[in-house]
């Protein structure tokens, strides 16, 4: 995947290896309570996460079944325009964007610096540790 980040004005990219169980993952059923009623659902979603300082991380998810499951995270590094074949350097393509950008969060970022690289790992394991856990109730 790849990905250009407004916060870092960069552009990162990572191939990260899914688990091989996953297939066995995807086909896990479970028996949660979702309002009044009982379902079996399964987590068939595949999350995307990206942060500054290149961290990306991959989960597997369900809103009614809780905690994601942690399927793969690294550090991308960054992609320069003079290993990508583009027409104009990043800075020139993002320009206003990152302007406009700047221009809406910069304050709240000097004002509130955000964790970079693998600093967020901790703090996205800390969000999953504290999900409530529904998948209590496995079904074959």
């Amino acid at each position: 995947m790849e990905w250009v980040s407004y916060h870092d004005k960069k552009r990162y990219g990572i191939t990260l290896p899914l688990p091989s169980n996953l297939e066995t993952l995807l086909a896990q059923r479970y028996r949660v309570k979702v309002g009044n009623e009982w379902r079996i659902v399964r987590r068939k979603k595949i999350g995307i996460g990206m942060a500054p300082g290149g961290y990306v991380e991959v989960y597997l998810r369900n809103v009614n079944v809780t905690p994601d499951i942690l399927l793969a995270r690294g550090i991308a590094p960054e992609i320069t325009d003079d290993a990508y074949p583009y027409d104009y350097p990043l800075a020139h393509e993002y320009k206003e964007s990152w302007e406009a950008f700047d221009k809406e969060f910069g304050e709240a970022y000097r004002q509130y610096p955000i964790p970079t690289g693998m600093a967020w790992a901790p703090i996205m394991d800390g969000y999953r540790a504290a999900q409530p856990k529904t998948d209590t109730e496995p079904v074959n």
